[in-house]
C-alpha cells in the first residue's frame, strides 16, 4: 500500500489550511495526462471515485488513491519535496532522501 510521511502529511495539510479547504476535505491521488504521456494529479475532493482505495489517519486526514495507481504505487513512499522546490514526491520504499542530492536506504 502507499506509505505518506508525516511530512507528506503537513504538506497536504498546508495547502489545504492556505486555500482555505476544509480539514475534512481528502486528498485524491490521480493519473493525468500529460504532453509527453501520463502523470499523476493531486486533487482536493470529498468524495471518493469508485474503486479509489482509501488511506486515511483520522477523520481529518484521509487520500484516495485512483484505483488505476493502486498496483503501481503498492510499493512507493510520498514525501514532502525539498525545502527550496516544496511539494510532494513519490519514491520506492525502503529508499530515504536528504534532499542534499543524496539517496539512501532506510536503516534498522
Amino acid at each position: 500500500m502507499l506509505q505518506i510521511t508525516e511530512a507528506a502529511e503537513a504538506v497536504i495539510r498546508q495547502v489545504r489550511t492556505e486555500n482555505e479547504i476544509p480539514d475534512t476535505t481528502a486528498l485524491r491521488i490521480e493519473p493525468v495526462e500529460v504532453p509527453d504521456g501520463a502523470g499523476i494529479g493531486f486533487t482536493f475532493t470529498d468524495e471518493p471515485t469508485e474503486g479509489d482505495q482509501t488511506i486515511s489517519r483520522g477523520a481529518d486526514f484521509t487520500v484516495f488513491l485512483a484505483s488505476e495507481l493502486v498496483a503501481p504505487l503498492d510499493k512507493a513512499v510520498l514525501e514532502a519535496g525539498p525545502p527550496d522546490q516544496g511539494g510532494l514526491e513519490l519514491r520506492p520504499q525502503g529508499q530515504v532522501h536528504d534532499h542534499d542530492g543524496h539517496e539512501g536506504h532506510t536503516h534498522d
